[in-house]
């Protein structure tokens, strides 16, 4: 079995792919046939020499070159049917991750806590607790406060 590479792949094989777009003016290039639901999201598959690839690495690959095994292709577009390699960018799953919109962006954003004291080199504790793999912010001043009420609840 062939692993997918690029310029592996015949006009004949491309064809049957592209039978499986619909491309609409705005430059996207919309997956219409078979689809994989994941926790991540809705995304097309391939079939190609008897193994299955996402659509959008398959068109990409084809197109542009390898992805290193290390990275994803992050749609630009932020549409996961979209297999147009001009809308999609080798990243790092991190950075895929905070380049969308879910909570783990959102909250890598925020600038300052609930309470507007700002996420800054001064007031910004990094700790990891209660099972989780990886760290979080917390603001010094508002974990002082907390600490002081419990103390003082405790007296």
């Amino acid at each position: 079995m062939t692993a997918l590479q690029h310029g592996k792949i015949t006009r004949r094989e491309w064809i049957r792919f592209m039978n499986k777009v619909h491309i609409v003016p705005a430059k996207h290039w919309l997956w219409i046939g078979a689809k994989s639901k994941s926790r991540s999201g809705n995304y097309g598959t391939h079939k190609w020499r008897g193994r299955t690839y996402y659509a959008h690495r398959f068109a990409y690959i084809a197109l542009r070159g390898n992805i290193p095994t290390n990275q994803v292709g992050d749609h630009l577009c932020e549409i996961n049917l979209c297999v147009n390699p001009d809308c999609i960018l080798p990243s790092t799953h991190r950075d895929n991750i905070l380049r969308g919109n879910g909570s783990p962006a959102n909250n890598a954003r925020k600038i300052c806590c609930k309470h507007g004291h700002p996420f800054d080199a001064t007031n910004t504790i990094w700790e990891t607790w209660q099972g989780r793999r990886h760290p979080r912010r917390v603001c010094r001043i508002c974990l002082a406060t907390r600490l002081l009420k419990k103390k003082q609840a405790t007296s």
